[in-house]
C-alpha cells in the first residue's frame, strides 16, 4: 500500500480531508492535542496529550490541583525559612565551602590586628548588615527581622568584649605599674620643689644672719632643752600592766581577803605591833642603857637609804 499524499500543513491526506469536515466551532477545541500547562510558581509540568478540561467535574478537578499545589509550595517555603533562621542547620555544600573560603581569607588579612581594630571592624560590618535589612525590598518581613536582631546582638557582644579588654588592660600589672612610675615622679618633682625652697630659705638666713646668745645661761637653758628633747625621742614607751581577771564563785571565798592600805606611808598594823614587842624584849634583854633596840624602816625610807648608797659609791 502507498502512502498518503500529505496536506499542505504536513499531516497525512486522511486526516486533513477529517479536519475539512468538522465544523469550525468544534475543530479548535478537538484538535488542540498538545499543549504545556504551568503551575502558579511557574513550573513547567511534564507534556500531555488530549484537550485540557473545560466542562463538567474536570473544571474542579483542575482547581483542587492547582490549590495542593500552592499548599505545597508555601509548606516548602516555611521549611527553608526555619532552616535558614535555625543556626543548628548547616549551609548547602557549595555555599558552606564558598563562606569557608572566604572566612579564612579575611582571618588572614585580620591576623595582626589589634583587639579594639577587630572589634570596630566587626561594629562596622554590622551596621552595614543593618543598613542592608532595613533598605531591601527583595526580602521577606522574618528575614528583615532576623537580620536585624543578629546585627544588634552582635554589636552589643563586641562592645562588652571591648570594655572588657579595656578594663583588664587597666588591671593588668603592667597598668599598676604604670601608675606607680607616674606617682612617683610626682614625688620626685615635689621634693625637687621642697629642696629649692629650703636652699632659698638658707640663703636668706645666712644673709640677714641669726642673733646668737652667747651668755652661759642661755647656753645652758639650750642645752637642757636639748637633753630634754633627746630623752622624749629615747625613752621607751610604758608597758601596760597585765590584765588580772577577777576571781569568783568558790575560788573567791578561799582565798585570803587581801590587805587595802589607804596610803603607801600607814604600815600594817600586825606589823607594828610586832615591832613594839620587839622593843620591849631588847629593854629587858639589855636595860635601856645596853644595846639601843634596832628600828623597822619603812618602804619609803628604804629606798631613800639605798639611793644615798648609790650616790656615796
Amino acid at each position: 500500500m502507498g502512502h498518503l499524499p500529505l496536506a499542505p500543513q504536513g499531516r497525512p491526506r486522511k486526516m486533513h480531508l477529517r479536519r475539512m469536515m468538522l465544523p469550525m466551532d468544534l475543530s479548535d477545541v478537538v484538535m488542540e492535542s498538545d499543549y504545556d500547562s504551568t503551575t502558579s510558581l511557574g513550573r513547567k509540568r511534564k507534556r500531555e496529550r488530549g484537550r485540557p478540561p473545560t466542562t463538567g467535574e474536570y473544571i474542579g478537578l483542575l482547581q483542587v490541583k492547582q490549590r495542593l499545589r500552592e499548599e505545597e509550595d508555601l509548606e516548602e517555603q516555611r521549611r527553608q525559612e526555619k532552616d535558614i533562621l535555625n543556626p543548628a542547620v548547616p549551609l548547602a555544600g557549595g555555599l558552606q565551602a564558598k563562606a569557608t573560603d572566604l572566612t579564612a581569607r579575611f582571618m588572614e588579612e585580620l591576623r595582626y590586628d589589634p583587639a579594639a581594630s577587630l572589634a570596630a571592624v566587626a561594629l562596622e560590618e554590622m551596621q552595614r548588615v543593618l543598613k542592608v535589612a532595613s533598605t531591601s525590598k527583595g526580602l521577606k518581613g522574618t528575614f528583615i527581622k532576623t537580620l536585624k536582631e543578629s546585627a544588634c546582638k552582635t554589636s552589643a557582644c563586641l562592645t562588652n568584649l571591648m570594655t572588657r579588654v579595656d578594663t583588664a588592660i587597666m588591671d593588668s600589672p603592667a597598668a599598676e605599674t604604670e601608675v606607680l612610675r607616674r606617682k612617683l615622679e610626682a614625688a620626685e618633682k615635689e621634693i625637687a620643689l621642697l629642696r629649692d625652697d629650703i636652699a632659698t630659705l638658707k640663703n636668706k638666713t645666712a644673709k640677714t644672719g641669726s642673733p646668737k646668745n652667747d651668755s652661759p645661761k642661755g647656753q645652758g637653758q639650750n642645752k637642757t632643752k636639748n637633753l630634754e628633747n633627746a630623752r622624749r625621742h629615747v625613752e621607751p614607751e610604758e608597758v601596760p600592766a597585765a590584765y588580772r581577771p577577777v576571781l569568783r564563785g568558790r575560788r573567791k571565798m578561799l582565798s585570803p581577803p587581801r590587805l587595802q592600805y589607804r596610803s603607801e606611808e600607814e604600815e600594817d598594823p600586825l606589823l607594828s605591833r610586832l615591832d613594839h614587842l620587839f622593843e620591849r624584849w631588847c629593854e629587858r634583854k639589855w636595860g635601856r642603857g645596853g644595846i639601843p633596840p634596832p628600828t623597822r624602816l619603812s618602804p619609803k625610807s628604804q629606798q631613800v637609804d639605798k639611793s644615798k648608797k648609790i650616790k656615796g659609791e
